[in-house]
């Protein structure tokens, strides 16, 4: 058969069924199959190998396609060239004859020009020309990196090499600020007293004289007489002397409370404990105490007494008691704008305490200690004391 008119054979022996099945390869889509035809045939003798016929041209190149998903087509194989015809083989013979010496061997001569093809004939034609190289599919995505491997074991520690010079000394930083001054210890006890010396010799009695020399020492006191006899009669009574002063507790807190509203002092006026209510009259004049204690944190801080006629009032509807000013504002520069204040060490235990007079007037209030901080300090460990005692005069 004919493949776009080029001679295709397909042998096959001989059948045990009585048929024939071809099997004919197609080049590719719509190739062109004429004059199928069927034909016994007898092999002949192989003719002698035909000269091989010169390698078609390699087609060019083709250019590299396009990043692609798509692997492009495989080009076409050409046609392989047809087989020389055998040459005849000699008559048999049961003699073999010696061997002869390798002769040595001729130059190669030259590549005859390929012999026509016979009609009918089982010799494949010759190989067509390469077809272009298909365009080259994109390469795949990289796969993903293998895990890291583990890392080494650590080698040994080397040796440490010599201490360098040491430099010189720093500046001396500034001297710190001052602590406070101890307690002063008790007086010790007073000595005893040392024995009396002993009287000194009477001196001469000296001439009589007009003047009057001068009084001796009083002797000493002589004994008590006896009790007199008891008296039935009762002497007047003096007169009532005037009523002393007296001091009444009014409202407060023993021991130290640690129920406060906060423990977290801001930089301003931050309400800390509140007491009341108490009652006071129009004359009345009030003692107020107050006093924290607490673990410093090296800030500045300052503490007053507010009053005010409603439990939980703002500063702005506060009366400072210290000033009588209304609202209360801290920190003060201005000491009679607070009770105490002070500046303690980290970790070290800070006590503040003051005191004021208020004479508030007829009325009920409720006293409450205000602080501020330098820096907002959460002092967790705080516990307050606020005390009013009523004074007479």
């Amino acid at each position: 058969y004919y493949v776009n008119s080029v001679l295709i054979h397909f042998s096959a022996g001989t059948p045990t069924t009585g048929a024939y099945q071809a099997y004919i390869d197609l080049i590719k889509v719509n190739d062109a199959i004429t004059n199928i035809s069927f034909n016994y045939a007898s092999l002949g003798p192989t003719g002698s190998t035909g000269l091989t016929g010169a390698t078609g041209v390699t087609g060019s190149t083709g250019p590299t396609g396009a990043s692609s998903t798509v692997t492009g087509p495989t080009g076409y194989t050409g046609y392989t060239g047809p087989t020389g015809e055998t040459g005849p083989t000699g008559a048999d013979s049961f003699v073999t004859g010696p061997t002869g010496e390798t002769g040595p061997t001729g130059e190669t001569g030259p590549t005859g020009e390929t012999g026509p093809t016979g009609a009918d004939s089982f010799v494949t034609g010759p190989t067509g020309e390469t077809g272009p190289t298909g365009e080259t599919g994109p390469i795949g995505e990289t796969g993903p990196t293998g895990e890291t491997g583990p890392t080494g074991e650590t080698g040994p520690t080397g040796e440490t090499g010599p201490t360098g010079e040491t430099g010189p000394t720093g500046e001396t930083g500034p001297t710190g600020e001052t602590g406070p001054t101890g307690e002063t210890g008790p007086i010790g006890e007073t000595g005893p007293t040392g024995e009396t010396g002993p009287t000194g010799e009477t001196g001469p009695t000296g001439a009589d004289s007009f003047v009057t020399g001068p009084t001796g020492e009083t002797g000493p006191t002589g004994e008590t007489g006896p009790t007199g006899a008891d008296s039935f009669v009762t002497g007047p009574t003096g007169e009532t002397g005037p009523t002393g002063p007296s001091v009444s507790y009014a409202a407060g807190n023993n021991p130290y409370s640690v129920s406060l509203i906060t423990t977290t002092v801001g930089t301003s006026q931050t309400r800390v404990y509140e007491i009341g209510p108490m009652t006071s009259t129009s004359t009345a004049k009030l003692f107020v105490t107050a006093n924290t204690v607490m673990t410093s944190a090296n800030h500045d801080v300052q503490m007053t007494v507010g009053r005010a006629t409603t439990t939980g009032a703002t500063a702005a509807n506060s009366t400072n008691i210290t000033s009588g000013a209304t609202p209360v504002v801290l920190p003060q520069t201005t000491n009679s704008y607070y009770i105490a204040g002070g500046h303690g060490q980290n970790g070290q235990k800070m006590n503040i305490t003051g005191f004021a007079l208020d004479a508030p007037g007829a009325g009920t209030f409720y006293y409450t200690i205000w602080m501020s901080s330098s820096s907002s300090h959460d002092y967790t460990d705080m516990a307050v004391a606020l005390s009013v005692l009523n004074v007479n005069p």
